[in-house]
Protein backbone atom coordinates (compact mmCIF):
# COMPACT_ATOMS: atom_id res chain seq x y z
CA UNK A 1 0.00 0.00 0.00
CA UNK A 2 1.67 3.28 -0.81
CA UNK A 3 1.62 6.07 1.36
CA UNK A 4 -1.11 7.89 -0.41
CA UNK A 5 -3.56 5.11 -0.27
CA UNK A 6 -2.62 4.62 3.29
CA UNK A 7 -3.34 7.92 3.81
CA UNK A 8 -6.61 7.84 2.36
CA UNK A 9 -7.35 4.74 4.47
CA UNK A 10 -6.73 6.94 7.53
CA UNK A 11 -9.54 8.87 6.78
CA UNK A 12 -11.95 6.31 5.20
CA UNK A 13 -11.49 3.08 6.96
CA UNK A 14 -13.80 1.06 4.57
CA UNK A 15 -11.51 2.45 1.83
CA UNK A 16 -12.21 -0.85 -0.48
CA UNK A 17 -15.81 -0.38 -0.17
CA UNK A 18 -16.14 3.18 -0.92
CA UNK A 19 -13.78 2.47 -4.45
CA UNK A 20 -16.58 -0.21 -5.24
CA UNK A 21 -19.33 1.85 -5.24
CA UNK A 22 -19.49 4.44 -8.06
CA UNK A 23 -22.46 6.39 -6.83
CA UNK A 24 -20.71 7.04 -3.56
CA UNK A 25 -17.56 7.93 -5.32
CA UNK A 26 -19.56 10.45 -7.17
CA UNK A 27 -20.91 12.01 -4.23
CA UNK A 28 -17.65 12.50 -2.69
CA UNK A 29 -16.60 13.90 -5.71
CA UNK A 30 -19.55 16.29 -6.07
CA UNK A 31 -19.72 17.07 -2.50
CA UNK A 32 -16.57 19.26 -2.62
CA UNK A 33 -18.71 21.23 -5.53
CA UNK A 34 -21.43 21.08 -3.30
CA UNK A 35 -19.56 22.83 -0.68
CA UNK A 36 -17.92 25.32 -2.88
CA UNK A 37 -21.99 26.31 -3.97
CA UNK A 38 -23.15 26.16 -0.61
CA UNK A 39 -20.38 28.79 0.58
CA UNK A 40 -21.24 30.58 -2.59
CA UNK A 41 -24.63 31.06 -1.56
CA UNK A 42 -24.16 32.02 1.91
CA UNK A 43 -21.54 34.79 0.54
CA UNK A 44 -24.21 36.11 -2.40
CA UNK A 45 -26.67 36.32 0.86
CA UNK A 46 -24.32 38.34 2.55
CA UNK A 47 -23.44 40.24 -0.06
CA UNK A 48 -26.93 41.22 -1.48
CA UNK A 49 -27.67 42.51 2.64
CA UNK A 50 -24.98 44.68 2.47
CA UNK A 51 -25.98 45.95 -0.78
CA UNK A 52 -29.41 46.53 -0.09
CA UNK A 53 -27.90 49.02 3.03
CA UNK A 54 -25.68 50.51 -0.08
CA UNK A 55 -28.16 50.89 -2.16
CA UNK A 56 -28.77 54.60 -2.28
CA UNK A 57 -25.45 54.72 -3.38
CA UNK A 58 -25.20 51.67 -5.88
CA UNK A 59 -28.21 52.62 -8.51
CA UNK A 60 -30.40 49.75 -9.76
CA UNK A 61 -27.89 47.10 -8.37
CA UNK A 62 -28.18 44.77 -11.33
CA UNK A 63 -28.06 44.10 -15.50
CA UNK A 64 -29.45 41.12 -17.56
CA UNK A 65 -28.12 40.13 -20.68
CA UNK A 66 -29.32 37.80 -23.56
CA UNK A 67 -26.79 36.32 -26.47
CA UNK A 68 -28.33 37.12 -29.81
CA UNK A 69 -29.54 34.18 -32.47
CA UNK A 70 -27.61 33.96 -35.74
CA UNK A 71 -31.03 34.60 -37.03
CA UNK A 72 -31.40 37.95 -34.41
CA UNK A 73 -27.60 39.37 -35.13
CA UNK A 74 -26.82 42.82 -35.15
CA UNK A 75 -25.48 43.87 -38.67
CA UNK A 76 -23.13 46.44 -39.66
CA UNK A 77 -22.20 48.88 -42.25
CA UNK A 78 -19.53 51.46 -43.32
CA UNK A 79 -20.85 55.17 -42.85
CA UNK A 80 -19.21 58.20 -44.10
CA UNK A 81 -15.82 58.31 -42.63
CA UNK A 82 -15.77 54.38 -42.54
CA UNK A 83 -17.63 54.84 -39.20
CA UNK A 84 -19.21 52.01 -38.50
CA UNK A 85 -23.45 52.06 -38.05
CA UNK A 86 -25.12 49.19 -37.07
CA UNK A 87 -28.49 48.19 -38.24
CA UNK A 88 -30.35 47.92 -34.68
CA UNK A 89 -33.57 45.26 -34.36
CA UNK A 90 -37.38 46.70 -35.56
CA UNK A 91 -38.46 45.92 -32.14
CA UNK A 92 -37.73 44.58 -29.07
CA UNK A 93 -40.16 43.31 -26.31
CA UNK A 94 -40.34 41.32 -23.42
CA UNK A 95 -43.11 39.77 -21.85
CA UNK A 96 -43.67 40.61 -18.08
CA UNK A 97 -45.25 37.85 -15.60
CA UNK A 98 -47.93 40.33 -15.11
CA UNK A 99 -47.87 42.95 -17.08
CA UNK A 100 -47.49 40.51 -20.31
CA UNK A 101 -46.13 41.75 -23.37
CA UNK A 102 -44.17 45.39 -22.81
CA UNK A 103 -42.73 47.12 -25.58
CA UNK A 104 -38.85 47.99 -24.95
CA UNK A 105 -36.82 51.30 -25.86
CA UNK A 106 -33.43 50.94 -27.38
CA UNK A 107 -31.20 53.94 -25.14
CA UNK A 108 -27.96 54.95 -27.14
CA UNK A 109 -25.36 54.15 -24.38
CA UNK A 110 -24.97 51.76 -21.21
CA UNK A 111 -25.18 54.57 -19.20
CA UNK A 112 -28.39 55.47 -20.42
CA UNK A 113 -29.78 52.04 -19.92
CA UNK A 114 -28.45 52.55 -15.89
CA UNK A 115 -29.91 55.96 -15.56
CA UNK A 116 -32.89 56.12 -17.93
CA UNK A 117 -36.31 57.90 -17.01
CA UNK A 118 -38.89 54.95 -15.69
CA UNK A 119 -41.35 53.89 -17.11
CA UNK A 120 -43.42 52.53 -14.50
CA UNK A 121 -43.28 51.87 -11.16
CA UNK A 122 -44.29 48.63 -8.84
CA UNK A 123 -45.55 49.20 -5.57
CA UNK A 124 -43.25 46.98 -3.59
CA UNK A 125 -44.66 47.36 0.62
CA UNK A 126 -46.93 50.25 2.12
CA UNK A 127 -46.68 50.76 6.23
CA UNK A 128 -48.94 52.28 8.34
CA UNK A 129 -47.20 55.59 10.17
CA UNK A 130 -49.64 56.62 13.15
CA UNK A 131 -47.55 59.80 13.22
CA UNK A 132 -45.02 61.57 11.04
CA UNK A 133 -44.23 64.49 13.59
CA UNK A 134 -41.55 62.89 15.87
CA UNK A 135 -40.35 65.23 18.20
CA UNK A 136 -41.44 68.83 18.86
CA UNK A 137 -39.66 71.24 21.29
CA UNK A 138 -42.85 73.04 22.08
CA UNK A 139 -44.03 69.54 23.44
CA UNK A 140 -41.10 67.64 24.25
CA UNK A 141 -41.83 64.18 23.95
CA UNK A 142 -40.56 62.06 21.42
CA UNK A 143 -42.62 59.62 19.32
CA UNK A 144 -42.24 56.19 18.82
CA UNK A 145 -41.31 55.56 15.22
CA UNK A 146 -42.95 52.89 13.02
CA UNK A 147 -40.35 53.01 10.28
CA UNK A 148 -36.68 53.20 9.47
CA UNK A 149 -35.62 56.59 7.67
CA UNK A 150 -34.01 59.38 7.76
CA UNK A 151 -34.83 62.44 9.88
CA UNK A 152 -36.19 65.90 8.60
CA UNK A 153 -35.39 68.63 11.12
CA UNK A 154 -37.13 71.76 10.54
CA UNK A 155 -35.83 74.74 12.27
CA UNK A 156 -38.16 78.31 12.79
CA UNK A 157 -39.15 81.02 14.63
CA UNK A 158 -35.48 82.08 16.24
CA UNK A 159 -35.01 85.38 17.31
CA UNK A 160 -31.60 85.14 18.18
CA UNK A 161 -28.41 82.65 17.59
CA UNK A 162 -26.16 83.28 20.12
CA UNK A 163 -22.59 83.74 19.51
CA UNK A 164 -20.18 82.93 22.09
CA UNK A 165 -18.45 85.94 21.84
CA UNK A 166 -21.11 88.64 22.94
CA UNK A 167 -20.80 89.27 26.62
CA UNK A 168 -24.58 88.56 27.58
CA UNK A 169 -24.10 85.00 26.31
CA UNK A 170 -20.77 84.24 27.63
CA UNK A 171 -21.82 81.17 29.24
CA UNK A 172 -23.05 80.31 25.36
CA UNK A 173 -21.12 77.16 23.55
CA UNK A 174 -20.64 79.41 20.22
CA UNK A 175 -22.18 76.32 18.58
CA UNK A 176 -25.07 76.19 16.94
CA UNK A 177 -26.56 72.24 16.46
CA UNK A 178 -29.32 69.65 16.97
CA UNK A 179 -27.98 66.36 18.52
CA UNK A 180 -30.12 63.34 18.13
CA UNK A 181 -29.46 60.13 19.77
CA UNK A 182 -31.10 57.02 18.98
CA UNK A 183 -30.92 53.43 17.10
CA UNK A 184 -29.88 52.66 13.60
CA UNK A 185 -31.55 49.86 11.23
CA UNK A 186 -29.52 47.17 12.70
CA UNK A 187 -30.43 48.39 16.67
CA UNK A 188 -26.70 50.15 17.40
CA UNK A 189 -26.91 52.86 19.41
CA UNK A 190 -25.85 56.15 17.63
CA UNK A 191 -25.63 60.20 18.11
CA UNK A 192 -25.84 62.29 14.87
CA UNK A 193 -25.24 65.88 15.63
CA UNK A 194 -26.32 68.24 13.01
CA UNK A 195 -24.68 71.66 12.60
CA UNK A 196 -27.10 74.47 12.11
CA UNK A 197 -25.87 78.10 10.58
CA UNK A 198 -29.47 79.23 10.21
CA UNK A 199 -33.78 78.72 10.63
CA UNK A 200 -34.11 75.74 7.37
CA UNK A 201 -34.62 72.78 6.93
CA UNK A 202 -32.17 69.88 7.83
CA UNK A 203 -31.92 66.06 7.00
CA UNK A 204 -29.99 63.18 9.37
CA UNK A 205 -27.02 61.44 7.79
CA UNK A 206 -28.38 58.47 9.44
CA UNK A 207 -31.66 56.25 9.50
CA UNK A 208 -32.97 56.06 12.70
CA UNK A 209 -35.17 53.07 14.02
CA UNK A 210 -36.04 54.37 17.00
CA UNK A 211 -35.03 58.00 18.96
CA UNK A 212 -34.29 58.10 22.59
CA UNK A 213 -32.81 61.95 23.13
CA UNK A 214 -32.83 65.11 21.24
CA UNK A 215 -30.71 68.23 22.28
CA UNK A 216 -29.95 71.34 21.09
CA UNK A 217 -28.05 74.89 21.57
CA UNK A 218 -27.00 78.02 20.16
CA UNK A 219 -30.68 79.24 19.29
CA UNK A 220 -33.89 79.84 20.59
CA UNK A 221 -36.44 78.31 17.81
CA UNK A 222 -38.52 75.34 17.30
CA UNK A 223 -36.95 72.33 16.23
CA UNK A 224 -39.45 69.46 14.73
CA UNK A 225 -38.45 66.01 13.84
CA UNK A 226 -40.45 64.17 11.09
CA UNK A 227 -40.32 61.28 8.69
CA UNK A 228 -41.69 61.22 5.24
CA UNK A 229 -42.53 64.63 5.09
CA UNK A 230 -42.62 67.77 2.67
CA UNK A 231 -40.56 70.35 3.55
CA UNK A 232 -41.01 74.00 2.54
CA UNK A 233 -38.01 73.78 0.28
CA UNK A 234 -34.98 71.34 -0.78
CA UNK A 235 -31.45 72.06 -1.09
CA UNK A 236 -30.31 70.65 -4.88
CA UNK A 237 -27.07 69.15 -4.01
CA UNK A 238 -26.29 68.78 -7.57
CA UNK A 239 -26.47 72.03 -8.91
CA UNK A 240 -25.50 75.74 -7.97
CA UNK A 241 -27.88 78.74 -8.19
CA UNK A 242 -26.38 81.81 -9.60
CA UNK A 243 -27.74 85.06 -9.74
CA UNK A 244 -26.34 88.89 -10.34
CA UNK A 245 -25.76 89.01 -6.94
CA UNK A 246 -24.39 85.72 -5.55
CA UNK A 247 -24.01 82.20 -5.72
CA UNK A 248 -24.38 79.24 -4.20
CA UNK A 249 -26.64 76.26 -3.17
CA UNK A 250 -29.07 76.14 -5.27
CA UNK A 251 -32.83 75.82 -3.40
CA UNK A 252 -35.86 74.70 -5.22
CA UNK A 253 -39.46 75.47 -3.50
CA UNK A 254 -42.60 73.91 -4.50
CA UNK A 255 -46.28 75.86 -4.34
CA UNK A 256 -49.50 76.39 -6.22
CA UNK A 257 -49.77 79.46 -8.91
CA UNK A 258 -53.35 80.51 -9.77
CA UNK A 259 -53.81 82.34 -13.29
CA UNK A 260 -57.53 83.10 -14.88
CA UNK A 261 -59.04 80.21 -11.95
CA UNK A 262 -56.50 77.69 -12.92
CA UNK A 263 -54.23 76.29 -10.33
CA UNK A 264 -50.84 75.51 -11.93
CA UNK A 265 -47.22 74.06 -10.06
CA UNK A 266 -45.02 76.71 -9.60
CA UNK A 267 -41.59 75.91 -9.00
CA UNK A 268 -39.14 79.01 -7.78
CA UNK A 269 -35.17 78.37 -7.74
CA UNK A 270 -33.36 80.54 -5.47
CA UNK A 271 -30.38 80.62 -3.15
CA UNK A 272 -29.11 82.43 -0.23
CA UNK A 273 -27.23 86.20 -0.71
CA UNK A 274 -26.29 85.16 3.60
CA UNK A 275 -24.30 81.89 4.40
CA UNK A 276 -24.00 82.93 8.26
CA UNK A 277 -27.36 83.27 10.25
CA UNK A 278 -25.69 84.67 13.05
CA UNK A 279 -24.75 88.07 11.30
CA UNK A 280 -28.05 89.06 11.99
CA UNK A 281 -29.92 87.50 14.81
CA UNK A 282 -29.48 90.13 16.69
CA UNK A 283 -32.32 89.85 18.84
CA UNK A 284 -34.30 91.96 15.53
CA UNK A 285 -36.38 90.53 12.48
CA UNK A 286 -34.24 88.73 10.73
CA UNK A 287 -33.78 90.07 7.44
CA UNK A 288 -34.89 88.22 3.52
CA UNK A 289 -31.73 86.38 2.84
CA UNK A 290 -33.26 84.73 -0.26
CA UNK A 291 -32.30 85.50 -4.13
CA UNK A 292 -34.80 84.55 -6.34
CA UNK A 293 -33.10 83.15 -9.85
CA UNK A 294 -36.18 81.97 -12.03
CA UNK A 295 -39.47 81.01 -11.95
CA UNK A 296 -41.43 77.89 -14.07
CA UNK A 297 -44.58 76.18 -14.61
CA UNK A 298 -44.33 72.88 -14.24
CA UNK A 299 -46.71 70.73 -16.55
CA UNK A 300 -47.45 67.16 -16.99
CA UNK A 301 -46.15 65.05 -19.83
CA UNK A 302 -49.26 65.95 -21.75
CA UNK A 303 -48.57 69.71 -20.65
CA UNK A 304 -51.36 70.27 -18.70
CA UNK A 305 -51.39 71.79 -14.93
CA UNK A 306 -51.39 70.19 -12.28
CA UNK A 307 -51.43 70.91 -8.27
CA UNK A 308 -47.87 70.32 -6.70
CA UNK A 309 -47.96 68.19 -3.50
CA UNK A 310 -44.34 67.26 -2.96
CA UNK A 311 -41.19 67.39 -4.77
CA UNK A 312 -37.60 65.58 -4.41
CA UNK A 313 -33.78 64.68 -6.31
CA UNK A 314 -32.98 61.70 -7.30
CA UNK A 315 -30.03 60.96 -5.91
CA UNK A 316 -28.66 58.90 -8.60
CA UNK A 317 -30.25 60.41 -11.98
CA UNK A 318 -30.21 63.82 -10.29
CA UNK A 319 -34.06 64.57 -12.01
CA UNK A 320 -36.39 66.41 -10.59
CA UNK A 321 -39.46 64.10 -9.52
CA UNK A 322 -42.76 66.46 -8.15
CA UNK A 323 -46.11 64.44 -7.45
CA UNK A 324 -49.44 66.43 -7.53
CA UNK A 325 -52.99 65.95 -5.60
CA UNK A 326 -53.89 63.22 -7.73
CA UNK A 327 -51.22 60.93 -6.92
CA UNK A 328 -49.66 60.89 -10.58
CA UNK A 329 -46.17 61.16 -9.97
CA UNK A 330 -43.78 63.70 -12.68
CA UNK A 331 -40.01 63.32 -13.69
CA UNK A 332 -37.97 66.31 -15.04
CA UNK A 333 -34.49 67.27 -16.09
CA UNK A 334 -34.89 70.48 -14.45
CA UNK A 335 -33.54 74.07 -14.72
CA UNK A 336 -34.26 77.48 -16.29
CA UNK A 337 -35.33 76.83 -19.82
CA UNK A 338 -32.89 78.48 -22.64
CA UNK A 339 -33.65 81.34 -24.98
CA UNK A 340 -33.86 80.52 -28.91
CA UNK A 341 -32.68 82.54 -31.66
CA UNK A 342 -34.95 85.20 -33.14
CA UNK A 343 -37.84 83.77 -35.35
CA UNK A 344 -36.92 87.24 -37.31
CA UNK A 345 -33.45 87.31 -37.45
CA UNK A 346 -33.15 88.81 -40.74
CA UNK A 347 -34.36 92.41 -40.18
CA UNK A 348 -31.61 92.26 -37.20
CA UNK A 349 -28.98 94.55 -37.77
CA UNK A 350 -25.34 94.62 -36.21
CA UNK A 351 -25.83 98.55 -35.22
CA UNK A 352 -28.73 100.01 -33.19
CA UNK A 353 -29.33 103.16 -32.03
CA UNK A 354 -32.14 102.59 -29.67
CA UNK A 355 -32.38 99.04 -27.78
CA UNK A 356 -35.25 97.54 -26.31
CA UNK A 357 -34.65 96.31 -22.04
CA UNK A 358 -36.78 94.83 -19.76
CA UNK A 359 -36.50 94.84 -16.40
CA UNK A 360 -36.51 91.57 -15.99
CA UNK A 361 -36.13 88.43 -18.47
CA UNK A 362 -38.41 86.12 -16.94
CA UNK A 363 -42.22 86.37 -15.78
CA UNK A 364 -45.40 84.17 -14.62
CA UNK A 365 -48.70 84.34 -16.35
CA UNK A 366 -50.17 87.38 -15.53
CA UNK A 367 -47.51 89.23 -14.33
CA UNK A 368 -47.14 92.72 -14.95
CA UNK A 369 -43.38 93.48 -16.55
CA UNK A 370 -41.89 96.83 -17.66
CA UNK A 371 -39.96 97.60 -20.59
CA UNK A 372 -38.10 100.64 -21.48
CA UNK A 373 -36.06 101.76 -24.62
CA UNK A 374 -32.64 103.01 -24.61
CA UNK A 375 -31.36 105.63 -26.66
CA UNK A 376 -27.76 104.02 -26.44
CA UNK A 377 -26.32 106.08 -29.35
CA UNK A 378 -27.69 109.44 -30.00
CA UNK A 379 -25.24 110.35 -32.30
CA UNK A 380 -27.68 110.79 -35.34
CA UNK A 381 -31.59 112.45 -35.47
CA UNK A 382 -34.25 109.72 -35.02
CA UNK A 383 -36.78 110.32 -37.72
CA UNK A 384 -39.61 107.08 -36.44
CA UNK A 385 -39.74 104.26 -33.67
CA UNK A 386 -41.70 101.35 -34.46
CA UNK A 387 -41.95 98.95 -31.07
CA UNK A 388 -43.19 95.33 -32.33
CA UNK A 389 -43.72 92.07 -29.78
CA UNK A 390 -44.34 88.58 -30.97
CA UNK A 391 -46.18 86.24 -28.64
CA UNK A 392 -44.89 82.40 -28.34
CA UNK A 393 -48.01 81.85 -30.61
CA UNK A 394 -46.80 84.16 -33.71
CA UNK A 395 -49.33 86.65 -33.11
CA UNK A 396 -48.03 90.09 -33.70
CA UNK A 397 -48.81 93.70 -31.57
CA UNK A 398 -47.51 97.14 -31.92
CA UNK A 399 -46.99 99.77 -29.28
CA UNK A 400 -49.46 102.02 -29.79
CA UNK A 401 -49.36 106.07 -28.76
CA UNK A 402 -51.31 105.85 -25.88
CA UNK A 403 -48.65 103.07 -24.43
CA UNK A 404 -50.77 100.02 -25.14
CA UNK A 405 -50.29 97.32 -27.96
CA UNK A 406 -52.71 96.83 -31.09
CA UNK A 407 -52.56 95.22 -34.04
CA UNK A 408 -51.93 98.09 -36.39
CA UNK A 409 -48.43 98.94 -37.07
CA UNK A 410 -47.77 102.34 -35.30
CA UNK A 411 -44.57 104.96 -35.83
CA UNK A 412 -43.45 107.34 -33.19
CA UNK A 413 -42.82 110.06 -35.36
CA UNK A 414 -39.85 112.77 -34.28
CA UNK A 415 -41.47 116.27 -36.40
CA UNK A 416 -37.82 118.42 -36.12
CA UNK A 417 -34.62 116.49 -37.38
CA UNK A 418 -32.86 119.33 -38.14
CA UNK A 419 -32.95 122.43 -35.83
CA UNK A 420 -32.34 120.32 -32.28
CA UNK A 421 -29.00 118.44 -31.03
CA UNK A 422 -30.01 114.04 -32.37
CA UNK A 423 -30.10 113.46 -28.23
CA UNK A 424 -33.46 115.77 -28.01
CA UNK A 425 -34.97 113.53 -30.96
CA UNK A 426 -36.04 111.13 -28.85
CA UNK A 427 -37.04 110.41 -25.44
CA UNK A 428 -36.96 107.11 -24.01
CA UNK A 429 -40.20 105.14 -22.94
CA UNK A 430 -41.50 103.08 -20.53
CA UNK A 431 -44.15 100.82 -21.02
CA UNK A 432 -45.68 97.24 -19.63
CA UNK A 433 -46.72 94.02 -20.92
CA UNK A 434 -49.26 91.34 -19.24
CA UNK A 435 -48.39 87.66 -20.56
CA UNK A 436 -51.03 85.49 -21.00
CA UNK A 437 -49.11 82.66 -23.04
CA UNK A 438 -46.22 80.21 -21.98
CA UNK A 439 -43.04 80.35 -23.86
CA UNK A 440 -40.98 83.18 -25.36
CA UNK A 441 -42.22 86.90 -26.16
CA UNK A 442 -39.89 89.11 -28.29
CA UNK A 443 -39.63 92.81 -28.89
CA UNK A 444 -38.14 94.32 -31.87
CA UNK A 445 -37.59 97.89 -32.14
CA UNK A 446 -36.75 99.47 -35.43
CA UNK A 447 -34.96 103.02 -35.24
CA UNK A 448 -35.16 105.12 -38.52
CA UNK A 449 -32.71 107.93 -38.60
CA UNK A 450 -32.12 110.44 -41.28
CA UNK A 451 -29.22 108.23 -42.55
CA UNK A 452 -30.13 105.08 -42.19
CA UNK A 453 -32.48 101.99 -40.13
CA UNK A 454 -31.67 99.87 -37.59
CA UNK A 455 -33.75 96.78 -35.73
CA UNK A 456 -32.37 95.15 -31.89
CA UNK A 457 -34.56 92.79 -30.31
CA UNK A 458 -34.98 91.27 -26.76
CA UNK A 459 -36.89 88.43 -25.45
CA UNK A 460 -38.92 87.52 -22.05
CA UNK A 461 -39.25 83.89 -21.34
CA UNK A 462 -42.28 82.91 -19.50
CA UNK A 463 -41.40 79.60 -18.63
CA UNK A 464 -42.96 75.93 -18.42
CA UNK A 465 -40.70 72.74 -18.63
CA UNK A 466 -43.13 69.46 -19.51
CA UNK A 467 -42.30 66.23 -17.90
CA UNK A 468 -40.46 63.23 -19.47
CA UNK A 469 -42.91 61.19 -18.04
CA UNK A 470 -45.89 61.20 -15.62
CA UNK A 471 -47.01 57.59 -14.00
CA UNK A 472 -49.84 57.06 -11.92
CA UNK A 473 -48.93 55.96 -8.41
CA UNK A 474 -51.93 54.83 -7.34
CA UNK A 475 -51.38 56.83 -3.77
CA UNK A 476 -55.18 58.46 -2.89
CA UNK A 477 -54.25 62.30 -1.82
CA UNK A 478 -50.73 61.88 -1.43
CA UNK A 479 -48.99 64.02 1.13
CA UNK A 480 -45.03 63.98 0.83
CA UNK A 481 -42.43 62.55 -1.56
CA UNK A 482 -39.05 61.59 -1.05
CA UNK A 483 -36.22 58.53 -1.53
CA UNK A 484 -35.99 56.12 1.33
CA UNK A 485 -32.32 55.60 3.11
CA UNK A 486 -32.11 52.64 0.86
CA UNK A 487 -32.83 54.70 -2.54
CA UNK A 488 -36.60 53.63 -3.01
CA UNK A 489 -38.86 55.93 -3.93
CA UNK A 490 -41.52 56.83 -1.13
CA UNK A 491 -44.85 58.70 -1.12
CA UNK A 492 -46.47 59.37 2.33
CA UNK A 493 -50.02 59.96 2.33
CA UNK A 494 -52.95 60.38 5.50
CA UNK A 495 -50.99 57.24 7.83
CA UNK A 496 -49.48 55.44 5.00
CA UNK A 497 -46.27 55.29 3.54
CA UNK A 498 -45.71 53.44 0.64
CA UNK A 499 -42.53 52.28 -0.77
CA UNK A 500 -42.24 51.87 -4.95
CA UNK A 501 -39.52 50.44 -7.19
CA UNK A 502 -38.64 52.17 -10.55
CA UNK A 503 -38.84 49.79 -13.45
CA UNK A 504 -37.63 51.29 -17.00
CA UNK A 505 -38.87 49.13 -19.85
CA UNK A 506 -35.13 50.14 -22.30
CA UNK A 507 -32.26 48.29 -23.48
CA UNK A 508 -29.30 48.84 -24.94
CA UNK A 509 -27.27 46.41 -27.89
CA UNK A 510 -23.86 45.91 -27.74
CA UNK A 511 -23.15 44.83 -31.77
CA UNK A 512 -19.68 44.08 -31.16
CA UNK A 513 -20.41 40.88 -28.69
CA UNK A 514 -23.96 40.35 -30.31
CA UNK A 515 -25.93 40.88 -26.80
CA UNK A 516 -28.79 43.05 -25.68
CA UNK A 517 -28.47 44.08 -22.13
CA UNK A 518 -31.79 44.67 -19.76
CA UNK A 519 -32.99 46.94 -17.23
CA UNK A 520 -35.80 44.25 -16.03
CA UNK A 521 -36.22 40.94 -15.86
CA UNK A 522 -38.82 39.40 -18.70
CA UNK A 523 -40.01 35.78 -18.50
CA UNK A 524 -39.37 36.03 -22.73
CA UNK A 525 -37.65 38.22 -24.60
CA UNK A 526 -38.75 39.02 -28.91
CA UNK A 527 -36.50 40.30 -30.94
CA UNK A 528 -37.61 41.56 -34.64
CA UNK A 529 -34.81 42.55 -37.07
Amino acid sequence: MSFKTQKLANYFPDWTKVRRDPSSMGARFLSVFADYLEYSDAELVKIREEFDLLKYALGIGAIYSIDLTAADAVTSSSGPGGVRVWNYPTTVTGTHPILGVLALARVETFEDLLWSVPSRLTEEETVAVSDFLIYDSTVGTIVVMDVIERLTIVISNSTTYYPKSSIRNRRASGQHFVKLVGRDRNYIEIEEVITTRDDGVYTSKNAFSSLSEVSFDGFDGRVQLYIATAPDHLFDRFRVGISDKVQGPLKIRPSTYNYLGTDMARMHYFTDIMKLGTAYRTGGTPEDNEDEIWDQILLDSSSNYYVPVGIAIHPDSTRLYCIDDTGFLHIYEHGPSTFTPPSDPDVLTLVSYIDILPLKHWALLGERIKLFTYFRKPTKPIANVIIKRISPTSVIRYLQANLTWGAGTYSFVTTDTQTILPAATWTDLTFEFTPDELGEWEFYITTQTTEDTTTTTTKVMVDALDALVSIDTGVVNPTALLFSEDGRLMVASAAVVTYFVENGDDYFVDGNNQQIFLREEYDAVEVTI
